[in-house]
């Protein structure tokens, strides 16, 4: 079957679905679209996805990234295969012909499916590109969003060219920076670019053949970025971890029930401040081949409960004093996470001081304090923000966060493509729900206005035998 018939296929299987639904009721005057989506990564595909199908069609899909680099796929995802596993499901929203596996057996046969490990990283990137153009998503790339602010009515994006849309709901789907950007420790701050690098930057890896390399962090990025730097041909890499041994066990994957996943946003406060605390303390744990792959060659070193101590700038090196040591070199790579930045996010300046916080409306119990979870922005059940002062940034409700700073209030429903199944019907149904009360009227109206006859006197006139005087018309009345 070619990718051809496969998304013939996909547009047969809706039909027999019924869907898209019904086209939503006309968008009011003056607005460009009832809903922009900001990221056309695998969240804000699946996002778009969701709405269309429901019959939300008047959306924009906005992506700062030219055509192809959308999400991380192909830029800073420096692993060699996704670390989920081939049959977990993704934005197909349980269509099984959008499936990855439907897409790959399109592309390679049967055969190399059933002999496929996990997901090729590039294999997963040109799915996406499949995925989009199959469910008929229209992306307009390299939008940089400069502004965003907004009334009690509507929201305005402007964007770097000084075009603007104006939504009656925005959601962001930018990913683990939606609110931020990379974590860098203040002991490298005073040093120049030509040095360092976070692992979530575009990183010339060729320019590090026959150099000294430090990695700083322990995850899943730090070990793919040490392999990438090995792979060109580093003369040594050395990763600084401040534990005595890497995080074993992965406790977001320990939130694996349906009730927690799905309905972690609607717990307590307090149960969903223990959730968060037990899964984001400590970092997720490299994967077992993404460790091998940076273990398998004899210049790589980690060096265990080594936090940085000091760094100062010698002979055009990085002199790096850890665990007791000083060693001097080339380059260093910094995989420490992300954390929330307003500097980072100019467009987001009448966002950051206008929302609630965590820290605003919970107190943790004594022993369960984290500062850092406690600056994550404290959304409704429906992905919105909140304003912390009332009347002060009425659009705040109508802005959502379908990304990764969401997982203090939302849970485990971001950022994994297998939980986008869980995570897209709560968004479509929060965007829904907040349309339906603003359109009610027009949807009544509508609803009334409906005259489609299931049948007309001629279907049965040759059966009438009399009329009754005076018997009643009016359609509707209730007879015998």
């Amino acid at each position: 079957m070619s990718l051809d018939d496969l998304t013939a296929r996909v547009q047969a299987s809706l039909a027999q679905l019924g869907e898209p639904l019904k086209p939503w009721s006309q968008t009011p005057p003056d607005f460009d679209a009832d809903v922009l989506i900001v990221g056309a990564g695998q969240s804000g595909l699946a996002a778009a996805f969701g709405l269309l199908r429901v019959g939300v069609a008047n959306i924009r899909v906005v992506s700062a990234d030219p055509v192809g680099a959308e999400g991380p796929w192909r830029t800073v995802a420096r692993m060699p295969t996704l670390r989920s596993p081939k049959h977990a499901p993704g934005p197909e929203l349980g269509l099984p012909d959008l499936t990855y596996q439907s897409w790959h057996v399109a592309q390679y046969g049967q055969a190399d499916h059933d002999g496929l490990g996990l997901i090729p990283t590039g294999h997963w990137a040109a799915y996406l590109d499949w995925f989009r153009t199959a469910t008929g998503i229209l992306v307009e790339p390299e939008r940089q969003m400069t502004n965003l602010n907004g009334d009690a009515q509507s929201i305005t994006a402007t964007f770097a060219d000084g075009s603007q849309i104006r939504a009656r709901q925005v959601v962001l789907a930018t990913g683990v920076a939606a609110l931020g950007g990379p974590a860098t420790p203040k002991i490298l701050a005073a040093f120049p670019r030509s040095l360092w690098a976070t692992t979530s930057q575009a990183i010339d890896f060729a320019a590090l053949e026959g150099k000294r390399v430090a990695v700083l962090g322990a995850a899943s990025s730090a070990f793919d970025n040490a392999a990438a730097a090995l792979e060109v041909g580093a003369a040594e890499v050395d990763l600084y971890c401040r534990h005595n041994e890497l995080n074993a066990i992965n406790r977001m994957k320990g939130v694996a029930d349906y009730g927690l996943v799905a309905h972690w946003a609607d717990l307590d406060d307090a149960r969903r401040w223990h959730l968060a605390l037990h899964t984001q303390a400590q970092a997720a744990p490299p994967t077992g081949p993404t460790v091998a792959r940076a273990c398998r060659w004899p210049n790589f070193t980690m060096h265990m409960n080594a936090p940085w101590q000091d760094v100062r700038e010698g002979a055009g090196k990085l002199i790096i004093h850890a665990a007791g040591e000083e060693r001097a070199y080339d380059f260093a790579l910094v995989a420490i996470g992300y954390r929330i930045d307003p500097a980072a996010r100019p467009e987001l300046s009448a966002v950051f001081p206008a929302m609630v916080r965590w820290q605003d409306r919970f107190t943790p119990p004594a022993g369960a304090e984290n500062a850092r979870l406690m600056e994550f922005p404290y959304l409704d059940a429906g992905f919105a923000f909140q304003e912390a002062q009332p009347g002060q940034a009425p659009w705040l409700q109508r802005l959502r966060l379908f990304a990764g700073p969401a997982v203090v209030s939302m849970g485990r429903i971001l950022g994994e493509s297998g939980n986008l199944r869980y995570g897209v019907p709560r968004l479509t149904t929060a965007i829904t729900q907040a349309l339906a009360m603003e359109d009610a009227d027009a949807l009544i109206a509508r609803a009334e206005a409906f005259d489609e006859r299931d049948t007309v006197p001629a279907d049965y006139a040759h059966r009438i035998a009399h009329r009754i005087a005076g018997s009643s018309d009016k359609p509707g009345e209730p007879g015998l």
